[in-house]
C-alpha cells in the first residue's frame, strides 16, 4: 500500500547533517542541504521560503515541496505516476519529476541561504531510490531572491528516466495557465548528471540556458536625493549624489561600492574603506532602513545636454548584477 501524508513543517524540524555529494558536482551546486523533512512515498510539505520569490511574474512566499522531485506553488501535488511538463494547472518547478521514494531511502531537505536581499532558497532530493527501491538519485532546486533565478542541479543520478509503469520522467517548469519549457523527459535526462540548467525571467518569459545567466537586478535609486527635477549643471565642478535605496526586494547595504558607476563615472570616495561605507549607508529617504549614498564627480560623467535619464550600474557583494535609472534635467555647458 502506497503511503501519503501531507505534513506541514514545524519549528522543531530535525536538522540533518548529510554525507557528501555522491558524484562529481556540477559547477553549480549547494552543499549545505539544510533540514530533512523525512517525506514517505508520495508525500508533500507546505514550506515558506523566507522571503518572496517571483514565479511568472506573480509573488510567492511558500512553496510545497514533493517527494518526487518537484516544487509546486499553487497547491500539492502527490503524482509520481505519469509526470508531465506541463502539469495540469500546476504551477510547478521540477528538477527531475518522477515516483521517488524517499521512504525507502535518501531524504528530501529545504535550506535558505544567504543574507536578506540576496538569499537562496534550495531543496535537495538527496540518494532518493525510485518507486520499487531502485537505484540512488540526488538532484537539487536553487531559487534566488535577487534575481527570481532558478538553478537545476544533478549530482549523481541512477535512473533511465523512465518510470516503472513505462512512463518517461520530466524536467522543466511550467506556470500552470499555458507558459511552460519542458528540458528534459525520458532517456534525455541521463545526460544531465554532473550539469546545471537554469531559467531566468527576462519581464515576459523564461530563458533557459545551461551557463550561469548575467541577470541584472533593477534597483531604485535617486539622483540628487530630495531634488526635483533632478538639475545637473554640466559645467559644475561639483559632485552629484546617488542613492540606492533599499526596498522590500532589495538590501542597499549588500552592494559593492567598489563596483559601482553611475553615468561612467566612479565614486569619489574610497568605498573599500569600511569608515567610508559605514558613512555613506543611512536612512536617505526617511522610511526606516538604510540606504546607500554616493558621489560622482559631474565632468566625470557621461551626461550630456538635453539627456532626460542617467544610469547606474555595478554588483553585489555576491556578484550580481544590479541596475538603476533616475530622471535628470541638464543645464547646458558654454
Amino acid at each position: 500500500m502506497r503511503r501519503v501524508t501531507f505534513a506541514f513543517v514545524i519549528a522543531l524540524a530535525l536538522v540533518v547533517a548529510m554525507p557528501g555529494p555522491i558524484s562529481a558536482a556540477p559547477a553549480y551546486w549547494e552543499a549545505s542541504f539544510g533540514t530533512g523533512l523525512g517525506q514517505l512515498d508520495d508525500d508533500t510539505d507546505r514550506v515558506p521560503f523566507g522571503f518572496t520569490f517571483y514565479f511568472y511574474g506573480v509573488p510567492y512566499d511558500e512553496v510545497w515541496i514533493n517527494s518526487n522531485g518537484n516544487m509546486t506553488l499553487n497547491d500539492s501535488n502527490t503524482a509520481g505516476m505519469s509526470p508531465e511538463i506541463p502539469e495540469g494547472s500546476y504551477s510547478i518547478i521540477a528538477p527531475l519529476y518522477g515516483d521517488f521514494n524517499p521512504w525507502w531511502d535518501g531524504d528530501v531537505c529545504y535550506n535558505t541561504l544567504g543574507e536578506p536581499g540576496s538569499r537562496r532558497f534550495v531543496v535537495t532530493w538527496h540518494a532518493v531510490p525510485e518507486y520499487f527501491d531502485e537505484g540512488s538519485n540526488t538532484f537539487q532546486a536553487v531559487l534566488y531572491e535577487d534575481t527570481n533565478l532558478i538553478q537545476f542541479g544533478y549530482n549523481g543520478l541512477t535512473t533511465d528516466g523512465i518510470n516503472w509503469n513505462g512512463d518517461p520522467m520530466a524536467v522543466g517548469i511550467s506556470s500552470g495557465s499555458g507558459d511552460w519549457t519542458r528540458s528534459a523527459s525520458g532517456a534525455s535526462i541521463q545526460t544531465l548528471d554532473n550539469t546545471n540548467i537554469f531559467y531566468w525571467w527576462n519581464g515576459a518569459d523564461y530563458v533557459e540556458s545551461t551557463t550561469f545567466p548575467s541577470v541584472a537586478v533593477d534597483v531604485d535609486i535617486d539622483v540628487k536625493p530630495a531634488g526635483n527635477p533632478n538639475r545637473i549643471n554640466l559645467k559644475s565642478k561639483g559632485v552629484i549624489p546617488v542613492a540606492v535605496l533599499t526596498t522590500p526586494n532589495f538590501d542597499a547595504t549588500t552592494v559593492d561600492g567598489t563596483t559601482v558607476e553611475f553615468a561612467g563615472a566612479s565614486p569619489v570616495h574610497d568605498q573599500s574603506d569600511p569608515l567610508v561605507v559605514a558613512d555613506h549607508q543611512h536612512d536617505v529617504d526617511l522610511d526606516g532602513d538604510i540606504d546607500y549614498v554616493f558621489h560622482f564627480l559631474v565632468r566625470e560623467t557621461n551626461i550630456q545636454a538635453g539627456d532626460t535619464e542617467a544610469e547606474l550600474i555595478g554588483q553585489t557583494i555576491n556578484g550580481t548584477q544590479i541596475v538603476g535609472s533616475d530622471s535628470v534635467s541638464t543645464v547646458p555647458a558654454h
